[in-house]
């Protein structure tokens, strides 16, 4: 009779389990890259944590890389974004895809002279 009462129990348990509603789980990650002075020569770094990112976003997130240089953030800044697809096989050509972007961005920039973000201000004003 303990065996049946414990079966009840787990069964009620998954029961409860299976009738809460799941929400949204999905992850968005929006990474911005300086690319002036001195700090376009950390891009090699940041190129490593987009691809961590790459390694450890599951179909369903988003990931975006955007550039600050001396003008204005504006559409033409954002270098790839995605949101990647429910099916793994989709997602992984996806993050190739994502990946060979930003390699071909960290290749080809210039490091500007100066960052100037229009209306930015900062901290505590």
């Amino acid at each position: 009779m303990k065996h049946v009462y414990s079966l009840m129990i787990v069964a009620g348990f998954f029961l409860v389990l299976g009738c809460t509603k799941g929400g949204d789980r999905s992850t968005g990650v929006y990474m911005l890259l300086d690319t002036s002075g001195t700090y376009a020569a950390e891009l090699n770094h940041a190129q490593s944590i987009i691809n961590f990112l790459l390694g450890t976003l599951q179909p369903g997130d988003s990931l975006a890389v955007g550039r600050i240089d001396t003008g204005s953030f504006s559409e033409k800044d954002i270098i790839a974004k995605v949101r990647f697809d429910q099916r793994p096989s989709v997602a992984n050509n996806q993050k190739r895809s994502f990946q060979k972007k930003i390699d071909a961005f960290v290749n080809r920039v210039n490091a500007s002279s100066h960052t100037d973000i229009s209306g930015g201000h900062p901290a505590g004003r």
